[in-house]
């Protein structure tokens, strides 16, 4: 039989309200149909007064408890009058399928249990963030399939099936995730028969019976969790099990917990494999060893906590290089392990219930151990000796023999041992807004109970860290207050003699500023800042550069964060220093200011006949004096918002493009405007036919932009710096240059360089690898992601299916938080491609600029062989379709470097330049156009990002094409172009 339960927490929320009529005259309903006269006798029923049926917060119902007659006949409640009920168990009522217009009404937040209640379907998903639990136990509910990635994050399911007569009722969860959901808990029961291929989860627990005719697989049980990084996963039995086990393999669990699981093994096992792993647990395990060994022949570095529980092993084991957490207890150890084989990382060792003899060593003072029930003599170290007044140390050390230390005893030696070495309050610091009392001792106190301190602070804010011997005290502001006024603070120490320190404190009134953003408003820009020791309107003066005065609010201000105005909108775009005075007091940050307004990110233009187009971006929220011309020609508005203004544009009149100027309350902005052009196709030859795109779909072995070259093969290599495609003795090497930030006249205000700065950063699968560049002091993360396809799959891009193949590859160029110094500038991708040969032919490299000033394509050609770089005059801006231009910036012999222009996006940009390889096999250096051409199928696809990171394959809606990529098996896929393939002949040049 099996049992399949959800195990999540749920909140119980207040409310303020007496019980409403409609909820009185149901409860009275209740009182006479399930027999409660006698509980509730008099009028007004006081349904909240003490009773195992309702629970009351004051006069509110909060939870509520029904038990219907066994056959099951009593008549139902109408729940959906409770507004308030956080909580509800039924019991043999016959409710039937009440849950969807129940949740649909109710607005809280509630766990519901029904057990013989008639329930045959579960919930509608989408309502189901109104239930936190839900408990269903013998219901007849429909086999009906459910898929996990509709599960709503707050929500816990328990199904129990102990009836016989509901054997088959179960539902089927479909494990239909790409990738594990972050919030599932799961709990089964599980018998020999169960297949747990439905299951995808952070947290999962398996309750074995302790005896089975058929013993469980636990490989095939853990096999859905083994690709699956740091899930947790317990499998457990109430007893140990009669039935014997082979420790599993565990993949990249993270967290794995096994308790009375009879494991037995002749031979070591490795865990090394496994650099996910966290914690590992076996508990009563008594025959999972060899000799008395640990059966584990090595550990990663990633174990931090060790729990080896009744295993019968009696040698001690290597460690693991960073752990902290280790448990041998309940095994056949003699001796205590050579101090110096234990890790410095160690924060508790237990120990107990072992045959540990000998004396106890100081030095296991320096971590909480736990020695209980072993056959130790000799002397007991004052470090523990001192604190014994405490059950919390008693309980570490009892069952032993110690010489001066008894278990029954009732008086304690004296103490004379607790030193104080040093005393220090932190400075406050970014991370540290209060200030922290820290002290080294020598026998410190073992934990937080066994100090105190005056003026009194909860033991919620005491620590002690036994490795270095030091006690932490959290200071709030309120006892950092008392402190300033007393100049000190008392600590005394609860040994068994106990001892007072007098420990001075001298506030820190420094200024420390941490945060510094701004905003426009309708009259200038208001600045907010948070830090140390602001002061507040009465006390402190801000200042920017000594150029403007910031006015703080009268009302607003407090030590950890200020609001003030400078009342202008005419402020240079420059760094300024922020200066706030507070007292005798100055604290200093810098800000690069920025006009936040207006910006335009992307514009979608009207057909050459005019008419309504549109603009985003960011535009402030006054909007009362607004402006635009396109060709210095007023346009209407129709209507604007801060993040899209829609207006109307007068019809063509021929030219490449126009200047669109846009005024927003004085301040403004500039682009350009290319009215949308007809999409017009290229004869694609007998191999292929035209799309809605404009672009050539090839078929029969053919690719191209004209679908007149055959597939060949060619090596490829692809690094953090470049990517490599050769065919012979000739390479072309593509790599991104720079990214430069430009003015409005194309002037170059920073440039960045990019190649030879990536660094391997994230391989989180056999797939897929990622390198990264940080520029040093900034927030700007520029990444290089390269994508290999692990099977078969279809994908859909700009409207246009696309097959990729097995071992494909994608690349992709990802830039977030790009920081604008102007809201005027915008960014200029730098690609070269250089070609390396030992030819000594010509080298000729030729491009096509169409009439707008922007390159189509180039190519690099030499010895036959053709590097073609194809380009498009439109790019996403966050996430809208707009014009980008492509240019030559230089070209030698043997490299070209082109520009790719980017608008100021707010969010991101994504552009899709896409490059290929053909190669003519002429003889020599000639071009005889008759030879067949090929094309080297190594092609990159390159994609770049401001702001939200490009996931691999996501799909993009535009108005156009534009997708190719690389196939180690030899093959080009170009698809959805939807610039013109103007000028290119049937030769392809």
């Amino acid at each position: 039989m099996k049992h399949l339960t959800f195990l999540f927490v749920f909140t119980i929320l207040n409310f303020a309200l007496c019980i409403p009529i409609e909820e009185y005259n149901e409860l009275v309903k209740i009182r006479t149909n399930y027999q409660l006269e006698s509980k509730f006798p008099t009028e007004p029923y006081e349904f909240c007064l003490d009773n195992p049926y309702f629970i009351c917060r004051g006069e509110i119902l909060g939870q509520m408890t029904l038990t219907g007659n066994i056959e099951g006949t009593s008549i139902p409640p109408n729940l959906t009058v409770f507004s308030s009920l956080t909580a509800i168990k039924l019991l043999n009522i016959p409710m039937g399928d009440f849950l969807d217009s129940y949740i649909q009404i109710h607005q809280t937040e509630v766990s519901i249990q029904c057990e013989n209640c008639g329930i045959s379907v579960l919930p509608s998903l989408q309502y189901r963030l109104n239930i936190s639990l839900l408990i269903l136990i013998n219901n007849p509910l429909n086999p009906e399939t459910y898929e996990i990635s509709t599960f709503p994050s707050a929500f816990t399911l328990v199904i129990i099936n102990t009836d016989i007569q509901f054997q088959n009722n179960w539902v089927t969860f479909v494990n239909d995730l790409v990738s594990p959901k972050q919030f599932f808990i799961f709990k089964l029961m599980v018998d020999s028969d169960f297949s747990p291929n439905f299951i995808t989860s952070t947290s999962v627990t398996f309750q074995i019976p302790s005896t089975l005719p058929i013993p469980i697989d636990l490989q095939n049980l853990l096999l859905p969790f083994y690709a699956l990084v740091n899930n947790n996963v317990e499998v457990f039995s109430l007893s140990l099990t009669t039935n014997t086990y082979q420790f599993p393999y565990i993949g990249k669990i993270g967290n794995v917990v096994f308790n009375n699981i009879n494991f037995v093994t002749t031979s070591t096992i490795t865990l090394g494999y496994n650099t996910f792993l966290n914690t590992i647990v076996i508990q009563n395990s008594p025959n999972f060893n060899i000799n008395g060994k640990i059966p584990f022949e090595n550990f990663a570095p990633s174990v931090l906590a060790l729990s080896l529980n009744n295993l019968s092993i009696s040698e001690y084991p290597g460690l693991p290089l960073n752990i902290v957490d280790v448990n041998f207890s309940g095994n056949n150890f003699t001796s205590l392990p050579r101090f110096s084989a234990i890790n410095s990382n160690i924060l508790f060792l237990n120990l107990s219930n072992n045959k540990i003899q000998g004396t106890l060593s100081a030095e296991y003072c320096k971590f909480k151990v736990d020695l209980s029930n072993n056959q130790f003599t000799g002397q007991l170290p004052s470090c523990l000796l001192c604190y014994v007044n405490h059950q919390s140390t008693k309980i570490l050390i009892k069952g032993n023999q110690f010489s001066n230390y008894n278990d029954n005893d009732t008086t304690y030696p004296p103490c004379n041992s607790v030193i104080n070495l040093t005393s220090n309050f932190t400075k406050l610091t970014m991370d540290s807004i209060y200030q922290n009392y820290y002290g080294t001792f020598i026998d410190p106190p073992r934990d937080s109970n066994q100090f105190v301190t005056s003026p009194l602070i909860d033991k919620s804010y005491h620590k002690v860290m036994l490795h270095n011997q030091t006690i932490w005290i959290s200071g709030t502001n309120l006892w950092l207050q008392n402190l300033e006024q007393l100049g000190y603070f008392n600590l005394t120490i609860l040994s068994t003699t106990p001892v007072t320190f007098k420990i001075p404190f001298v506030p820190d009134k420094s200024i420390i500023l941490y945060h510094i953003s701004y905003v426009p408003v309708y009259n200038g820009y208001e600045f907010s800042m948070t830090g140390i020791n602001l002061g507040n309107s009465t006390t402190t003066t801000i200042k920017l550069n000594n150029e403007f005065i910031c006015f703080i609010y009268p009302t607003q201000g407090s030590s950890n964060s200020l609001s003030c105005l400078v009342n202008t909108f005419e402020i240079p775009e420059k760094t300024y220093t922020v200066n706030v005075t507070n007292g005798n007091h100055i604290g200093y940050i810098s800000v690069r200011f920025r006009k936040s307004f207006p910006i335009i990110s992307a514009i979608v233009p009207a057909g050459s006949e005019g008419g309504e187009s549109i603009i985003y971006g960011y535009f402030g929220v006054n909007l009362t004096v607004l402006e635009i011309t396109v060709n210095y020609n007023p346009c209407p508005i129709i209507s604007a918002f801060s993040s899209n203004i829609t207006f109307v544009v007068k019809p063509d009149e021929g030219l490449p493009r126009y200047l669109l100027i846009l005024k927003v309350q004085g301040l403004t902005t500039k682009d350009y405007y290319i009215y949308r052009d007809n999409i017009k196709c290229p004869d694609c030859g007998q191999h292929g036919s035209c799309n809605n795109f404009g672009t050539c779909v090839c078929k029969d072995g053919y690719a191209g932009p004209l679908c007149n070259f055959l597939i060949s093969n060619s090596s490829v290599i692809i690094n953090e710096n470049s990517t490599t495609i050769s065919n012979d003795k000739t390479k072309f090497e593509i790599s991104l240059l720079t990214i430069k930030e430009m003015s409005y006249n194309q002037s170059v205000i920073y440039d960045l360089p990019i190649k030879g700065k990536f660094k391997l950063t994230a391989k989180p699968n056999d797939n897929t690898w990622t390198y990264t560049f940080k520029p040093n002091g900034t927030e700007t993360v520029i990444s290089y992601t390269i994508y290999k396809v692990p099977q078969d799959m279809n994908i859909t891009f700009a409207g246009v299916e696309m097959a990729l193949k097995k071992d494909d590859i994608k690349i992709s160029v990802n830039i977030k938080k790009w920081e604008f110094q102007s809201a005027l500038h915008t960014l200029q991708l730098t690609m070269g491609t250089n070609i390396q040969s030992d030819s000594q032919c010509t080298t000729s490299i030729n491009s096509y600029q169409n009439n707008i000033d922007t390159i189509d394509y180039f190519t690099i050609e030499q010895e036959g062989k053709v590097f073609y770089g194809k380009f498009i005059d439109q790019m996403l801006s966050d996430g809208k379709p707009t014009y980008s231009s492509t240019k030559v910036l230089s070209k030698t012999d043997s490299e070209v470097i082109v520009g790719i222009s980017m608008p100021h996006c707010i969010d991101e940009c994504i552009l899709d330049p896409n490059m290929s390889v053909l190669i003519n096999p002429s003889d020599g250096c000639s071009n005889n156009s008759s030879s067949k051409k090929w094309i080297i199928p190594t092609v990159v696809v390159l994609s770049v990002v401001v702001g939200i990171a490009l996931i691999s394959l996501l799909v993009y809606k535009l108005k156009r094409g534009g997708f190719i990529y690389l196939s180690s098996h030899g093959r080009l896929h170009m698809f959805g172009k939807s610039i013109q393939l103007k000028k290119i002949n049937k030769n392809g040049v």
